[in-house]
């Protein structure tokens, strides 16, 4: 299991809000948003290997671009 810092956790929420994982994972990061701390635990450890795979993702087109410019 992967433990995301909180600046980890707001980029991917804002990733998913956009709709680039579809409606209910853009559901689960308005929820991921809202949760309190106990709730957002929950969240994050029920979908972590699909947060993960939004977090790599992220990561990877940001090395892309930096290659790029």
């Amino acid at each position: 299991m992967i433990v995301f810092t909180p600046d980890q956790v707001f980029k991917i929420t804002r990733i998913l809000q956009d709709g680039h994982y579809g409606s209910f994972m853009s559901s689960i990061g308005c929820a991921l948003q809202l949760a309190d701390s106990h709730n957002r635990a929950k969240l994050l450890n029920a979908f972590n290997s699909d947060l993960a795979r939004v977090y790599v993702n992220a990561q990877d087109a940001e090395r892309l671009e930096s290659k790029s410019i």
